[in-house]
């Protein structure tokens, strides 16, 4: 990973986690101030979106990464039951038996914490191994804590907390259903952008600068 990269991902997720004030901490006596707090909130705005598009950006260039994913993938093999399961649907692929990857069949993406809009502009991402087993119910969950993928403790609970619910049509080779891994993305972006402290209905939600998809490729066998 380039050493520019993991320092600007770092101060990029510190700005995004950084408490809102600004406007709300003007001195009430100084009437210039007050004049100039529809503007300042304005410039805020502009700022923490400029802030949230760097940062994921940069969030997805480092999921591409081959170190990064070098990283990830030693997690499950140093783990002996998650690399049973890899090595098996390794071996099916090679010998080219018909092989049907795993589908999510319930299960909703977490919600962005409630106690968190008007409080704190902090957004991050998620990602986690999952041992789904032969009856699709997920057994196992690894989050994937590297140095540069900073995220809030809060945003890992919750993740953890609703991919346990989530329930999976199995992995089947040649029918016969078997246990895999699935790696899944988890993004955290809140719904309203930049809220001035203590506002938590805005007029209307801001468009989301990304969004929880499918484990992609993550989740196949190399």
């Amino acid at each position: 990973m380039p050493r520019c990269r993991t320092a600007l991902i770092a101060a990029l997720f510190a700005a995004l986690h950084t408490p809102l004030s600004l406007a709300q901490d003007l001195p009430q006596d100084d009437g210039q101030a007050r004049c100039d707090a529809p503007r300042l909130r304005l410039d805020v705005r502009k700022e923490h979106a400029a802030l949230r598009q760097l940062y994921w950006g940069h969030v997805n260039a480092l999921l591409k990464d081959e170190s990064f994913r070098t990283f990830s993938r030693a997690l499950l093999e140093r783990d002996p039951e998650l690399a049973d399961s890899l090595a098996l649907h390794r071996a099916a692929h090679a010998e080219g038996r018909h092989f049907e990857p795993p589908r999510r069949l319930t299960g909703d993406n977490p919600a962005y914490p409630d106690h968190l809009i008007g409080r704190s502009s902090g957004e991050g991402m998620v990602l986690l191994h999952m041992l789904v087993s032969a009856d699709g119910t997920v057994e196992r969950i690894i989050h994937v804590d590297h140095p540069d993928l900073p995220v809030a403790q809060a945003f890992v609970d919750i993740a953890i907390q609703q991919i346990r619910t989530w329930t999976f049509s199995p992995t089947r080779i040649e029918g016969v259903a078997v246990a895999s891994v699935v790696t899944q993305p988890l993004t955290f972006s809140s719904p309203y952008g930049y809220l001035p402290p203590g506002r938590t209905t805005p007029p209307e939600p801001a468009p989301p600068s990304w969004r929880n998809g499918n484990a992609a490729d993550w989740g196949a066998p190399d």
